[in-house]
């Protein structure tokens, strides 16, 4: 993703084509994350396609809004599948993820794992996905979502 004129922009691979993506703020967009997850290695690892063989997710956000950005690649295909949503419940000003705490995020209001919450654990605390892993839950509750753009 970027910033041009105002106007924020994903790049499709697989269309070559830039797509500009009018719901975010190119004023207060920024990058919060970027991380690559192999489905086979990594048992949390949430996606919208069953059939993925490595899966890369970008997060960013505005002074509106969260948006997870989920490429999908799959044997069948060289260029990714790609979903852009928009995270409704996230709260911009404490959204935050990085290295530790991936494949999770949090802000405020609870722990998140792709689109889904971690029920009944508080985010105040919890500093890595180690802390995550090892609070009692087995569970995750689906959030809605917007999808904001989708390839193919």
């Amino acid at each position: 993703m970027f910033s041009k004129n105002n106007q924020v922009f994903y790049y499709n691979a697989g269309s070559h084509k830039s797509i500009a993506l009018k719901e975010i703020d190119a004023q207060t967009f920024i990058k919060i994350g970027h991380f690559k997850a192999n489905p086979a290695n990594q048992s949390v690892t949430h996606t919208t396609y069953p059939d993925a063989k490595s899966v890369e997710y970008f997060y960013c956000k505005d002074r509106r809004g969260v948006y997870l950005i989920e490429e999908v690649f799959t044997q069948e295909s060289f260029s990714p599948r790609v979903v852009i949503y928009r995270l409704g419940w996230a709260d911009p000003k404490t959204f935050t993820t990085n290295k530790a705490l991936f494949p999770y995020a949090k802000d405020k209001n609870g722990v998140y794992l792709h689109t889904h919450k971690v029920p009944n654990l508080l985010p105040q605390g919890i500093a890595s996905g180690q802390d995550i892993m090892s609070a009692p839950h087995h569970s995750y509750e689906k959030l809605p979502v917007e999808v904001i753009y989708q390839y193919p």
